[in-house]
């Protein structure tokens, strides 16, 4: 259940970023490195009040509904997140490489606490192959606890997520024409969304095993 104060002041941030990219032979990197400063950041915050279909909310009540609370002051978030690619083997049919990525965002309030519902730090790496007719991937990305949490919100466990893919392009005369097999979370982990107010509730997916055909033109 939405409330907030119709008068909130306009949104305002400065930031600063660092970028880097490194291309040396079979290594590529792509990072950054940023930080904003919010003046009056519009933020939703569970207040821990409980509210009925009337609107009526109270500490302890026994409505359905979470009360969600608009207001705003000023904030910080900074984060960085980087991706590499190293080529291990070059093949007449394509190259097969190894890929890592990563990133992490943290965001506090200046007069203390943490804001809500944001994301925890992700880091991974996988095999991926690439040629003229073929391509497959595999990605495991763990995803860290998220221990840095809002007020009345609750912590979320970590998790690790296996993705996998192949897409086959049989028709050397056909093109656009492609045929692909993806999953994700191939190994049915628990996994939730830190940044879903229903997460201690509502799982994310499980497996998810898709055949596609794919005609461009």
């Amino acid at each position: 259940f939405e409330t907030g104060d119709p008068t909130l002041k306009i949104e305002r941030a400065n930031a600063v970023e660092g970028t880097v990219r490194v291309r040396s032979g079979r290594f590529t990197f792509d990072g950054s490195l940023w930080s904003s400063w919010f003046s009056h950041y519009i933020y939703g915050a569970l207040t821990g009040r409980m509210c009925d279909e009337d609107g009526v909310c109270a500490s302890g009540g026994d409505g359905e509904f979470k009360e969600l609370n608009y207001d705003q002051t000023d904030a910080h978030f900074r984060g960085m997140e980087g991706k590499g690619s190293l080529k291990l083997f070059d093949f007449s049919g394509g190259t097969l490489s190894a890929d890592v990525q990563g990133d992490m965002v943290r965001a506090t309030f200046d007069k203390g606490g943490n804001v809500p519902r944001i994301p925890p730090w992700h880091a991974g790496g996988g095999l991926s192959w690439q040629g003229k007719n073929l391509d497959a991937g595999i990605l495991a990305l763990y995803a860290g606890r998220q221990t840095r949490y809002g007020l009345y919100d609750t912590p979320t466990p970590g998790y690790v997520d296996v993705s996998a893919h192949v897409a086959w392009r049989p028709f050397a005369d056909v093109s656009g024409f492609e045929i692909s097999l993806s999953g994700h979370n191939l190994t049915d982990d628990t996994q939730r969304n830190a940044a879903a107010f229903n997460k201690d509730e509502v799982l994310m997916p499980g497996r998810d095993i898709r055949l596609i055909l794919r005609q461009s033109f």
